[in-house]
């Protein structure tokens, strides 16, 4: 099998994940990114701006606009870092906290049904092959 017959494959099964989750998340009102963002800042007292586009692996404009809305909805709050007077943190609301435990049960239950198609040992093994091929891009 060649490169190109993978990748496609992969890129196809990565788009209709995508799309299966933002129609999970769409009663939300959350974009993947947004959910994501909402994810990374339940798992941390305050991330700067910076940080958080590199974990998502965004752009400025794209972070900025997902937090705006996430301030806007009054799930985030961007504070100054108490270390560096030019940044901003962002942290997560007790909103934003409770909206995001609530889409993580509707994400991880449509997470099951997908991947609910591989056994065990299917999933261990792409798990070892998903992380070797992203410790390749590093």
């Amino acid at each position: 099998m060649n490169e190109a017959t993978l990748y496609h494959l992969f890129r196809e099964n990565l788009v209709y994940l995508e799309f299966g989750n933002q129609t999970a998340l769409r009663p939300f009102n959350l974009t993947v990114h947004q959910f994501d963002a909402l994810c990374l800042l339940s798992e941390n007292e305050g991330i700067r701006m910076g940080e958080l586009k590199d974990k998502l692996l965004s752009d400025n404009s794209k972070i900025t606009r997902t937090v705006d809305f996430l301030e806007r909805e009054g799930f985030a709050k961007r504070v100054p870092d108490p270390n560096d007077r030019r940044a901003q943190t962002v942290i997560i609301t007790e909103a934003g906290g409770q909206l995001r435990k609530e889409a993580t049960a509707v994400h991880r239950e449509y997470l099951n049904q997908k991947f609910n198609t591989l056994s065990d040992s299917e999933k261990e093994q792409l798990h070892t092959l998903l992380t070797k091929l992203r410790v390749a891009h590093e």
